[in-house]
């Protein structure tokens, strides 16, 4: 055979086939090492293309989103304007204003922090966060120095009580303060000098405080008189609640003249590095563009202008 095949036999010695093996290994880890390489630039070229398409992530002049500076904004459940669930998810008209603010601008991050009615007030002077939206500066804020920005939104807090109820008092609207009242823990009555201390709250008049604006009203269409007899409760919450309960809007009566009238703002700890100017001007331009009286309308509130 080796006589008659001798380039065959050269090939099957053994040494040849330790070269052939030897070339196809070599071969076999460059077209390796090549189709790493390949892939690894495929997925870093797809990881930057996905982190500039994200909303505000880039803007001429401005770092990522997740790189920018944070404004730690307060919320407590406070619907439509804020609502808290049990994880302390943050959600209602803040938690959209919030992601309109995102989006226009690239100098902050603005970031949701739950918060209690009662603690707002040391959470912001100890800068737990540095703004609070949606509220006034007579529920409680004066003896903490903040500034406020430009209005927000109107609202007005409203006594409400069954027909049943009306029919049976008709003078139950001439004097509410003196009948039993449900009310919310940590909210400011004008009725009550915008005291929210329970303890003055007990004192002086027949109330009940819940933690829920539904809770109250609630009691009103279940007749518990022996608890509470009327209710007072924002107007923006009535309209959302009759929208989805239109039952309940011939069962209840409503008193024309308000308890108060909300004009809501936003109010910032002197120290944040965010000024009122600034925020005013990023809000005058999403009132100019129409994005903010979006939000209002989706949230039900109504304008200040």
């Amino acid at each position: 055979m080796k006589e008659e095949f001798p380039g065959l036999y050269r090939i099957f010695r053994s040494s040849d086939r330790l070269q052939i093996w030897g070339c196809l290994a070599s071969l076999f880890v460059k077209a390796s090492t090549s189709l790493l390489l390949t892939l690894s630039l495929i997925l870093l070229l797809t990881a930057r293309a996905t982190a500039d398409s994200l909303p505000g992530a880039q803007g001429e002049g401005s770092e990522p989103l997740r790189e920018r500076p944070v404004i730690p904004v307060g919320a407590y459940d406070f619907p439509p304007y804020a609502t808290v669930g049990e994880d302390y998810r943050v959600g209602g008209a803040v938690a959209d204003l919030l992601e309109l603010l995102n989006r226009h601008q690239t100098r902050f991050t603005f970031l949701a922090r739950s918060v209690t009615p009662k603690r707002r007030y040391t959470d912001l002077q100890n800068r737990r966060y540095d703004a609070i939206f949606f509220e006034m500066a007579e529920w409680g804020w004066q003896e903490y120095p903040v500034l406020e920005s430009q209005e927000l939104a109107l609202d007005e807090e409203v006594f409400v009580t069954s027909r049943e109820n009306l029919a049976a008092n008709p003078a139950l609207f001439e004097t509410p303060q003196t009948h039993r009242i449900a009310g919310i823990l940590g909210y400011h009555y004008a009725f009550a000098g915008f005291k929210s201390d329970e303890a003055y709250l007990y004192s002086n008049y027949l109330i009940v405080l819940s933690g829920s604006q539904e809770k109250n009203l609630e009691l009103l269409l279940l007749n518990r008189k022996d608890i509470a007899e009327i209710a007072l409760l924002q107007r923006s919450f009535l309209d959302a609640y009759f929208e989805t309960h239109p039952e309940a809007r011939e069962r209840m009566a409503v008193r024309d003249e308000p308890d108060q009238i909300y004009r809501l703002r936003a109010l910032l700890h002197p120290q944040s590095p965010l000024s009122p100017v600034q925020l005013n001007l990023w809000l005058t331009e999403l009132e100019n563009s129409g994005d903010l009286e979006q939000l209002r309308r989706r949230h039900g509130l109504r304008s200040p202008h």
